[in-house]
C-alpha cells in the first residue's frame, strides 16, 4: 500500500468516523429527547391517579353522607310513627297494650330486627317504616312476617298483621300493599292516615 493509498484510507476513516459520531450524537438526543417524554408522560400519569384517587375519595365520602342522611331520615321516620303509636296503639278497629320499637329478636347469627310491633296479647302487627315506602319494601314486610312467627312458636295463636309506614307512599305502593293484604301508614301532617281496607292475617 503506498502513502496515498494509506492516507486516503485514514482520510476515508475519519469521514466515516464523523459520520458515526454524528449518527450517534443524533441516536443519543433521540433517546433523550424519548426519555424526556417519558419523564412528562410518567408526570401527567402520576398527576392523573392522584387526582381521581382524590375523585374517589370525594365519591366515597359523598355516599357515607348520603347514606347517613338516609339513615337520619329513616330514624326520623320511625321516631314519629313510634310516637304517635305509642299516643294511640290502635290500627282500625283493633286496640293494642304494648308497642316495642326495634324490636330484635334470634340467636346470633339468626338475629332480626323488626321497627314497630304492637302487641295486646291476642294479635299483634308487625309495622316496617321507611322514609319513602318502595314496592320492594312491601316484599321485606311480608318477609318480616315469616321471620316473626318462625322466632315467636309461642304466638303461633295469635292473629298477625303486617303493615307498612312512611312519610311518602305513592298511590301505586298503596294499592300493592292493600293487594298482598298490608296496612298501610302514612303521614298527614302532625297525624298519619291508616288504611286497613285490605288488611288480612297472615
Amino acid at each position: 500500500m503506498t502513502d496515498q493509498e494509506l492516507k486516503d484510507l485514514v482520510a476515508s476513516l475519519a469521514v466515516s468516523q464523523n459520520r458515526t459520531d454524528s449518527q450517534l450524537a443524533k441516536t443519543i438526543a433521540t433517546v433523550d429527547g424519548l426519555g424526556a417524554r417519558v419523564d412528562r408522560i410518567s408526570a401527567a400519569t402520576e398527576h392523573l391517579d392522584a387526582r381521581m384517587d382524590k375523585a374517589a375519595a370525594t365519591v366515597e365520602s359523598v355516599g357515607k353522607q348520603l347514606g347517613g342522611i338516609g339513615r337520619n331520615q329513616g330514624d326520623v321516620a320511625e321516631e314519629f310513627f313510634y310516637n304517635s303509636l305509642s299516643e294511640k296503639p290502635q290500627l282500625g278497629s283493633i286496640v293494642f297494650d304494648n308497642v316495642v320499637a326495634n324490636m330484635e329478636a334470634g340467636r346470633p347469627g339468626h338475629q332480626a330486627e323488626f321497627d314497630i310491633v304492637l302487641n295486646n296479647g291476642a294479635s299483634v302487627a308487625v309495622i316496617e317504616v321507611k322514609y319513602k315506602v318502595h314496592p320492594s319494601d312491601l316484599e321485606h314486610a311480608q318477609d318480616n312476617l315469616a321471620r316473626y312467627r318462625a322466632m315467636f312458636p309461642q304466638q303461633k295463636e295469635f292473629k298477625l298483621y303486617g303493615g307498612v309506614a312512611g312519610f311518602s307512599i305513592s298511590p301505586k305502593v298503596v294499592e300493592l300493599a292493600k293487594e298482598k293484604g298490608l296496612f298501610v301508614l302514612k303521614r298527614k301532617g302532625d297525624v298519619f292516615s291508616t288504611d286497613t281496607s285490605g288488611m288480612k292475617t297472615f
